[in-house]
C-alpha cells in the first residue's frame, strides 16, 4: 500500500494541478516568508513557469510587495522553492484580505 502523500502527488500530476498544489504548500509557509502583516493581506495563488502569482487585498499591498520582491525571492530560494519571479494581482472585492 502506497503512502498517502505519494498517492496525492500522483493524483495532482494526473489532473495537471501541480501549480496550484505547489502554491498551496507554499501558503503554509507564507507568513514566515513575507511576515505576518503581509501574509494577512496577500496569498500565493499558483506557480506557472517558475512565476508565483500572488493575490493582494488592494493595490497598495501589490506596490508594497513589488518593493520587497528581491527580499521575498531571496527567502523563497532559501526555502528551496523554484521561483524566479513574482507577479501580483488585486481583485475587486478582496479588501478584507485575499483568504
Amino acid at each position: 500500500m502506497e503512502p498517502l502523500d505519494k498517492l496525492l502527488k500522483k493524483s495532482v500530476e494526473r489532473f495537471g494541478l501541480e501549480s496550484i498544489y505547489s502554491a498551496g504548500e507554499l501558503a503554509g509557509k507564507w507568513s514566515d516568508i513575507v511576515g505576518a502583516q503581509l501574509a494577512e493581506k496577500t496569498a500565493p495563488l499558483m506557480i506557472k513557469e517558475r512565476v508565483l502569482l500572488v493575490r493582494t487585498a488592494n493595490p497598495g499591498w501589490s506596490h508594497q510587495l513589488t518593493l520587497l520582491k528581491p527580499k521575498i525571492l531571496e527567502r523563497l530560494k532559501a526555502e528551496e522553492h523554484n521561483i524566479d519571479d513574482l507577479r501580483f494581482i488585486f481583485k475587486e472585492g478582496t479588501e478584507q484580505g485575499p483568504k
